[in-house]
């Protein structure tokens, strides 16, 4: 097999396949961009209040949600940036338990782990292909790989226009 052939043929698998993640993450990643506005739609109980007169303490909202999970450690806290949005507070990682607040209450309105929502799940697919550590270790892999097929791509371009390879 010449050089010619062994680079054109990695280049080409490389590609087909680093292709079918980036297709892969484009659509995923494109679902993620409506995420907050899915979920308002989908989890409009959890996500959304009736506004008041007096919101209570953000302190007396972590205390709720401490008391309700007393093994779990608050990892994000996402404020109310309307009168009707409700406290998402993210527990121990980014993709763990996710426990919705009502601002003006105090109380739990709802709780899910994200893996049991579509888009928890989408989200999971996109940043570690629903295996964890070994999904992100492969897009980490994946990643290499487009650089090499890149820089393979580069080597077949400039042989071709030396001649290096005919008929490249």
């Amino acid at each position: 097999m010449t050089a010619r052939k062994v680079v054109s043929e990695l280049h080409l698998y490389t590609g087909l396949a680093i292709g079918l993640l980036l297709i892969l993450s484009g659509l995923t990643g494109s679902a993620l961009v409506f995420r907050e506005e899915i979920e308002a739609l989908v989890y409009s109980e959890l996500m959304n209040t009736v506004p008041r007169d007096e919101r209570v303490s953000l302190q007396e909202v972590l205390e709720t949600v401490q008391h309700a999970h007393p093994e779990d450690k608050p990892f994000f806290i996402r404020m109310p940036r309307t009168p009707e949005q409700t406290y998402l507070i993210k527990m121990n990682n980014a993709h763990d338990l996710f426990v919705y607040v009502d601002p003006y209450n105090g109380k739990i309105l709802g709780e899910h782990r994200q893996e049991d929502t579509f888009t928890g799940w989408i989200a999971l697919l996109h940043t570690e292909l629903l295996s964890g550590e070994r999904g992100e270790i492969i897009l980490g892999v994946s990643a290499l790989l487009l650089i090499g097929m890149s820089i393979t791509g580069l080597i077949i371009m400039v042989a071709a226009k030396r001649k290096v390879f005919p008929g490249v």
